[in-house]
């Protein structure tokens, strides 16, 4: 992850940990996911039809709160 690429007009680019944390919140938070779990929130869970897996990850404590 640390390595730069190794080819192309960014050879030898890297990021940070700070870039990479950054863009990977920026992630979970366009996807309706928790920032903490990185789990979908159940109404990203019921948007893509899931209503039942996020019915059973509530049943377990597994379903991150809003």
């Amino acid at each position: 992850m640390n390595e730069g690429a190794n080819s192309g007009p960014l050879k030898g680019a890297t990021n940070s940990q700070e870039e990479l944390d950054e863009a990977l919140d920026n992630y979970y938070t366009l996807h309706e996911w928790d920032l903490k779990t990185s789990w979908p929130y159940r109404k990203t869970l019921e948007k893509l039809g899931l209503k039942d897996v996020a019915d059973h990850l509530e049943k377990h404590s597994m379903l991150p709160k809003e």
